[in-house]
């Protein structure tokens, strides 16, 4: 079942490229879109990313590996590879799993799950919508105490209602990691998600309050900016609804694709040769 899932996400991924794309790169005359990054990222499982979540240096170096990747395939296509029977028999395999790919997502869009089935779902399974506290912050890292200092020195002289401004724009000044781009915005996190000391210290802070010093961690050294953070609780029917339906629509398009596969191989002559 667990290809069939990767099968779905492919073809899923097929589905969505009609849409326009961003082109970002051109190669002697040739278009290299965003739909064409994100293809190309799909082929790095550790990646799992889109290319719009990536940070501005990773898109650039990712941009560079498709133009060298454009320029070499036209170096293939003028070696004529595609009149060779090897490319032949990689495309005939290719476009069998594409019919599959395209059959599935078309399994996967009939399936329905309905508001009184998530609700269902939501009230028998109300362990899995518990929230713990959540914190929404904004840091600066910078590698030595003395730096951090010197920052702080300069954000305390802000105005308290103009302090995330100047913080933010501190962040994209000074700090060293890919938060810099969007003013050191770090969104919501729960205790775990961050490395111990800087959770403590977030969780010490009031909202629209900045860390009095530095914090030290393995990373480096903080400035910290609280922006807001929400008690322990249960998330909300309409807030998780949409996400439980899709839960649910996989689930109902396994059972399907299993009984399908099943009632086909139960007709079919099948001979396992060892």
């Amino acid at each position: 079942m667990k290809k069939f899932l990767i099968s779905l996400s492919a073809a899923i991924a097929i589905g969505t490229s009609a849409f326009a794309a961003d082109v970002v790169a051109t190669v002697n005359d040739k278009n290299i879109t965003t739909d064409d990054v994100n293809a190309f990222l799909r082929t790095i499982p550790e990646a799992n990313v889109d290319y719009n979540a990536l940070s501005k240096e990773v898109k650039e170096k990712v941009i560079q590996q498709m133009i060298e990747k454009q320029l070499l395939m036209e170096e293939a296509i003028k070696e004529g590879i595609q009149s060779t029977e090897e490319y032949k028999k990689e495309l005939e395999r290719v476009s069998k799993e594409l019919t599959f790919e395209v059959w599935m997502k078309k399994q996967f869009d009939k399936v329905t799950v309905s508001d009184e089935e998530a609700k269902k779902f939501y009230e028998a399974n109300g362990d899995k919508f518990k929230q713990p506290e959540l914190l929404n912050a904004r840091h600066i890292i910078v590698k030595t105490e003395a730096e951090a200092n010197k920052i702080l020195k300069e954000l305390q002289s802000a105005p308290k209602d103009k302090l995330e401004d100047a913080f933010a724009a501190a962040a994209a000044k000074y700090s060293i990691d890919g938060t810099k781009d969007n003013g050191g915005k770090l969104g919501w996190f729960a205790e775990g998600r961050m490395v111990k000391e800087f959770y403590v210290a977030a969780k010490a802070l009031k909202k629209g309050e900045m860390s009095k010093k530095p914090v030290k961690t393995q990373f480096g050294y903080h400035l910290i900016f609280l922006v807001d953070q929400k008690p322990a609780g249960k998330v909300s029917f309409e807030n998780a609804k949409e996400q439980i339906k899709q839960v649910l629509k996989v689930d109902k398009f396994k059972e399907i694709v299993a009984e399908k596969g099943k009632s086909l191989r139960e007709k079919a002559k099948v001979e396992i040769k060892k």
